[in-house]
């Protein structure tokens, strides 16, 4: 359906050439569409420099590292649960102490994605996993949210403020 350009960086040398391939392999129907796969802070930067817009863009997006502004074309999000480092649970734990939220660290990937969710608002999020546990867990989560906006919120915005935290350390 979608052919991506993966793990572009706004240093590759994305040629006119190869753009208007892209376009041609959608035009003659071989894919419906074409898009960049790469780290968020490059969609900006590649998207100036391409003299041919990509129909779609998919990156990652989490509490952790939540997507960058709306790139004006259709998005697709994976790694809801991505942790940000060795830390993980460190900055989990530090976030969950300045919130109101009274979450176990079992509950947390409920939490994170409820979280990307909100972050997503009604872009598609990939979660790649086998455990039907895991998958019946996630429908329960997106059917029927455990967390109010202003809890999300404020869960996403005590996870910046440890990740700041550790950085400065």
């Amino acid at each position: 359906d979608i052919l991506f350009l993966h793990d572009c960086s706004p240093e590759h040398a994305l040629d006119d050439a190869l753009l208007q391939w892209l376009e041609g392999v959608v035009r003659e129907g071989k894919a419906r569409a074409w898009g960049i796969a790469t780290q968020p802070e490059w969609i900006g930067p590649l998207m100036a420099a391409f003299p041919v817009q990509p129909h779609v863009v998919q990156h990652e997006s989490n509490a952790f590292r939540p997507p960058p502004a709306e790139p004006g074309i259709p998005r697709i999000l994976h790694s809801p649960f991505g942790g940000a480092g060795g830390n993980y649970h460190v900055d989990i734990a530090r976030a969950l102490a300045k919130t109101a939220i009274k979450a176990s660290m079992s509950e947390c990937s409920r939490l994170l994605l409820e979280s990307a969710l909100l972050l997503a608002g009604r872009a598609p999020i990939l979660c790649s996993m086998y455990d039907t546990h895991h998958i019946a867990a996630n429908i329960d989560a997106l059917a029927h949210p455990r967390y109010a906006e202003h809890e999300l919120r404020t869960f996403i915005n005590a996870i910046a403020s440890s990740l700041t935290q550790r950085q400065a350390a």
